[in-house]
Parts: C-alpha cells; structure tokens; sequence
C-alpha cells in the first residue's frame, strides 16, 4: 500500500483559476500549526508572509536548524520515501547525542532538482533546540543550518497530474508576474503531515535569489574568464526606492563583436575565441566582469553585440577575425538596475527588468538614452551567486 504521503507527492497539481487566487482544497495553516488560538497544533516552521499577489505568497524564513537525509535513490519511490521519512523519526525518536525524543514539527522538506530527482528530506529542530540542536547519532542524517531567505510559496492539492506540474505552473506564475529572481533549478514541497495521515496540506516552492553583492561575483569565486569586476563608482538614484544606482565608469579597452538576428551567443563565442588566444600572438588575452551585451538604433538601424573586458594594462594583440574588434568604451554614466535569479530565457528576463528600469525613470523624472540598453552578466547559471544588471545611458 502506498503510503497516503507517497501518493499525494506523486498526485498533486496547483488548483488554481483564471483569477488566480490561492484559496485551494487543503487544510489551512492555522488549523495544522500551534499558535495562540490553537494550542492543539504541531510547531510550524516560523516565517513572515512580505508583499506578495493573488498567486502566490512571498515568505521570509530566517536562519533556522534542520537535519537532512538524502534518499537512498533518487527518484520518487516508496523506498526513497520512507527509508528517509523512517531516519529523521529515528533522530526524533532520541538517535541523537543528547538521546533527546523530539516533537514533531511541519513542514517535512522534500528537495528536487529541475530533472526531477529527489534530493533531500528535511526535519525542522523544535524551537526548543535551536540554541543547541542534538547532533544525529546517524551518518546518514545531517545537521545544518539554513540561511534567511524567501521563498516564493503557493498551495497545492489533490490531482491526477503529478507535482511536476504545480514547480511548472508556479514557474509561468511568477513570470507572468514579472518575476524572475527565482533558483529554477531546485524546488520544494512542504508537507504539513506525518505518514499515513488522512488530511495534509502541500505546498511548493522557489527560493528567491536576490541580486548577489559584489564580493560574492568578484575575486571570491571561479569563472570561466576572469574574477576581477570592472564596477565603477555608484550612488543611489533618488525617487526609485534604491533600486537604481548611477554608476560613473572611466575609459576602458573593450573587445566586442557584432551580431545579427539577435544571436548573442554567436557574439559571445567570437570574442571568447579571441581572449583564448584567436589573436595574431595566440595568446590568452585577460579581461574583466561583467559580460556586456548592447542593443540600440542608429539612424533607423538596429546594431547589437557582445563585449568583454580588458584587464588595465593589458595590451591588445590584433584579432585574427574580421567579426572581432578592438574599442574603448569612453568615460561614461549609466543608470543601472540589479537582479539575481538563473538566466532562463535571456530576452524575456532582461526585457522585464529593461520595461522596470525605466518605469522607474520614467516615474522620477530622469532623462536617459532611450536608444541603447545595456546587460551585464557577472554570473554563469551553475552559480552558486547570481548578478546581473539592465543599464542605460544618462543623458545629463
């Protein structure tokens, strides 16, 4: 018999409707967790609910401690299930080394990737512990800590479809939103039951992933290319809510290459064969972050490419191909908007941050150059950090 948890992972779906409210047939919370007009409920994971609309919410969870296991295999079995669900009511039960017996407490954590493949069980320590946590007696159960986040939250019910759906269906949600500082490639479910319960609630979810400051993308990690960023000086815009900063940049030496039909890659590939050593002395030429790519008009005339960095001092040995040059960017200002988030569909994603950007300009009142937009990358989607930025030239 499949466990009534088991069964509710492997056929549940967002029920949601074209107003998109998040009313759904499952238990509320305040009817599961303990709270001043329920003392007979279990410990819930503590977080506060931040702005959010009609199709998901927007929660904080801060720093907490959990234990974790991660299934014996990965795909969404009874074995993988239940052996795990089995060690963390082990390390309740006092396999831990102050042979405490904990109480329960929701949500249990089911982690996936993108590929669908279960990646860890986690176990929220009653608040109690928190200052102390018992360690696991087991190896196969790990303590850590999480770190403060959001977390991007809809509920889920009863349905014949698959969980994939419901990651799939918040995902076209939070775009349809504009939002897209999102961890696409992991998501979870919260289940607010105990195994073999008749009544639970479900729900998923998607860490956001806010704009990551610079000294998480600059000179502290691998890139393929460089770790030295090219950052200029920054102030704040008035009238945006500190989302825009005005970044002043002196000249900088540039390799860039042109593209046509919008086919950055093309671009990207050119001028990475050049800093590899396509050059008249085959050598590694360095560069700096960010990656940039231009759009804008000239006369009519779209004009587009990819640009890399060069490092200060670094001479420039002369392309061997015709569709890479060497430039200099002049002295400039830009007014610059950051986001965080793995890069999904590029134009889409820059294209909502570029419409936000100005919109926020456009509210303040300050003149910018409508004709050319800017990206700067300063992450790879493997990433652990994610920065990235739509910028546009002042005009004053």
């Amino acid at each position: 018999m499949m466990p009534y948890i088991l069964m509710m992972l492997n056929f549940v779906v967002i029920a949601w409707t074209e107003d998109c409210h998040l009313d759904v047939d499952s238990l509320p919370l305040s009817k599961i967790c303990k709270s001043p007009t329920n003392s007979n409920g279990v410990e819930c994971v503590p977080f506060e609910v931040r702005p959010s609309n009609g199709c998901f919410e927007t929660r904080y969870y801060p720093e907490a401690y959990w234990v974790s296991i991660k299934p014996p295999v990965s795909s969404l079995s009874d074995e993988a299930v239940i052996e795990s669900i089995n060690s963390l009511h082990g390390y309740r039960s006092g396999d831990n080394d102050a042979g405490e017996q904990l109480s329960a407490t929701y949500p249990f954590v089911y982690k996936f990737s993108e590929d669908r493949k279960l990646e860890s069980v986690d176990y929220y320590i009653p608040s109690r512990y928190q200052d102390n946590p018992p360690k696991p007696d087991s190896s196969k159960v790990t303590l850590f800590q999480s770190h403060p986040r959001e977390v991007y939250v809809k509920p889920i019910s009863v349905d014949d479809f698959g969980i994939f759906g419901s990651y799939e269906v918040l995902k076209e949600e939070l775009k349809s939103a504009k939002i897209f500082d999102f961890d696409w490639k992991h998501f979870f479910i919260f289940a607010y039951c105990e195994l073999g319960d008749s009544g639970c609630r479900f729900e998923v979810g998607l860490t956001r992933m806010p704009a990551a400051p610079f000294d998480k993308v600059c000179n502290s990690h691998s890139q393929i290319y460089t770790e030295e960023c090219f950052r200029g000086e920054s102030r704040e815009v008035d009238g945006t809510n500190g989302l825009v900063v005005e970044r002043k940049y002196p000249d900088v030496s540039i390799v860039l290459s042109y593209v046509e039909d919008g086919n950055i890659e093309s671009g990207f590939n050119e001028v990475g064969q050049y800093v590899y050593g396509k050059n008249v002395e085959a050598r590694v030429v360095p560069t700096k972050l960010p990656f940039v790519t231009f759009h804008g008009m000239y006369e009519g005339a779209v004009y587009e490419g990819a640009v890399m960095i060069l490092q200060d001092g670094q001479s420039a040995p002369r392309p061997t191909s015709h569709k890479v040059l060497i430039s200099t960017y002049k002295e400039s200002k830009l007014y610059v908007l950051a986001f965080g988030g793995r890069i999904g569909n590029y134009k889409e994603t820059y294209g909502a941050y570029y419409q936000k950007l100005c919109a926020l300009l456009d509210a303040a009142q300050i003149s910018y150059n409508k004709d050319l937009t800017l990206t700067l990358d300063y992450s790879y989607p493997a990433d652990e950090y994610q920065r990235h930025e739509v910028a546009v030239e002042a005009l004053d």
